[in-house]
């Protein structure tokens, strides 16, 4: 049980390595259209 909980943790860690030059782009977008908004 431990094992599997460590393996979904590695795996949610490679996710979240993977994701994150999508999650960095989206971030940015959101924040074009934030301003955009603001002005």
């Amino acid at each position: 049980m431990c094992k599997n909980k460590i393996k979904k943790a590695i795996s949610i860690n490679e996710l979240k390595k993977k994701n994150k030059e999508d999650y960095d782009y989206f971030i940015k977008f959101v924040i074009k259209v934030a301003e955009k908004k603001n002005k």
